[in-house]
């Protein structure tokens, strides 16, 4: 199991969404189109797990969350996916 993760706190001032899946997308993964739900990332809750495909989206980094795979923040923010 492969781990990567990333710290990049939200903009401040930006404003927090009620529910985190803002909208889905169809995206394609390994050349099949899949329904992604797109994250603001200042929407996700710490310790909460999320599973893929999804896309991340922040002020400074779009994260494309492929399939089978999963991600949470960390109690200090920081985006931790697990790549299966």
């Amino acid at each position: 199991m492969d781990h990567v993760g990333t710290a990049a706190p939200g903009r401040p001032g930006q404003a927090k969404l009620d529910s985190p899946a803002t909208l889905e997308a169809p995206v394609l993964f390994d050349g099949k189109k899949l329904k992604t739900a797109v994250y603001s990332r200042d929407a996700l809750k710490p310790g909460k797990k999320y599973s893929g495909p999804a896309i991340v989206t922040e002020y400074s980094a779009t994260t494309v969350i492929p399939p089978k795979s999963c991600f949470h923040l960390d109690s200090a923010a920081n985006l931790i996916v697990t790549i299966r």
